[in-house]
């Protein structure tokens, strides 16, 4: 079932602050396509984070070439379209980059 997207934004902004994190509203004025959030966590790392409304929904080409400039820029950007997905997110982050995770 499809939610709207600010509710899969929320979700994520409240665990990663659970987890001791920040999660912050992403804007870049003149580009088009970012990602939606910064993540920073006090391990050191950071990401960038696309939300959707849905599960598997594709970000847009514009989208997709930000993610790209992103990446080879050294950034991790990942999409997530779902609580669920957020939650992989962040088992994930923990398992890779050592940010704590209390599930």
């Amino acid at each position: 079932m499809a939610q709207r997207e600010y509710k899969v934004e929320d979700y994520l902004v409240e665990r990663v602050g659970l987890m001791g994190g920040a999660c912050e509203k992403y804007t870049n004025p003149g580009h088009r396509g970012d990602p939606d959030r910064l993540l920073s966590f006090p391990c050191r790392y950071h990401c960038l984070v696309e939300t959707k409304w849905a599960q598997r929904v594709k970000p847009m080409g514009h989208q997709l070439r930000r993610h790209d400039f992103w990446r080879l820029r050294g950034m991790d950007v990942y999409v997530v379209g779902s609580e669920g997905e957020v939650d992989v997110l962040l088992q994930h982050l923990h398992v890779h980059h050592n940010v704590p995770f209390d599930p």
